[in-house]
Formats: C-alpha cells, sequence, structure tokens
C-alpha cells in the first residue's frame, strides 16, 4: 500500500510573534483516503519546544494527549473518534479556538510552578 503523508507548520500567534505552533500531519492512501493523522499544538519559548496538546490516531482512532495536564498524559477519547477528515478537521479547530488556554495552562502547571 502506497502511503502519502502531507505536513504543515503554521503559527498560532498573533504577527510578528512565533512562539505557538501547530504542526498538521496526514497519511493518504493511493485513493486519496485518510489513514492516520496528527495534530500537535507546541509552545516554542527562545529554542526550546514543548508539546501542550496532541491530538491522534495512532491506535485505530483519534484520541487527545493533553500536556498541559500531565507530561505524561494518557490517551483520553473525545467526540469525533473515527479516523476521518472530519475528525481532523474538528482537532484542528479545537486547538486554534484553545490554543491560549491550553498554553497558559501548560505555562502555569510546568513553568511557574
Amino acid at each position: 500500500m502506497t502511503r502519502v503523508r502531507h505536513e504543515r507548520k503554521a503559527f498560532l500567534d498573533p504577527k510578528g510573534k512565533q512562539e505557538n505552533l501547530m504542526i498538521t500531519i496526514m497519511e493518504l492512501n493511493e485513493k486519496a483516503e485518510l489513514i492516520d493523522f496528527c495534530v500537535i499544538q507546541m509552545h516554542c519559548p527562545g529554542n526550546k519546544k514543548y508539546i501542550v496538546m496532541k491530538y491522534d490516531s495512532s491506535h485505530g482512532e483519534c484520541h487527545a494527549h493533553r500536556y498541559y495536564r500531565n507530561l505524561k498524559p494518557p490517551q483520553e477519547k473525545v467526540k469525533y473518534h473515527e479516523i476521518s477528515k472530519h475528525s481532523f478537521h474538528m482537532c484542528v479547530k479545537d486547538i486554534r479556538a484553545h490554543w491560549r488556554t491550553y498554553k497558559d495552562a501548560y505555562v502555569t502547571k510546568w513553568f511557574d510552578a
């Protein structure tokens, strides 16, 4: 089976800042059907990189890892658990809508502790 991997990076910050990044990875089969995906929010102050939030489908269904709660977070079931373009877009939409909240919780828990 042939797999095609698409990876994109986009800064979430207002213009000028580049500390908060979203990375999206999609793997498609030869029929352009989604077979795996990952959506990662990273906080990158200075030269350091921290994963804040991650959605992935590596174990057969979409689930979340909330690093702002636990540095070794368990897999958390999510509403849109099927591997589909809809689930992928819902994960992207969630991070775009809540990235500041997730980042602030991460910084408060792990930097201000």
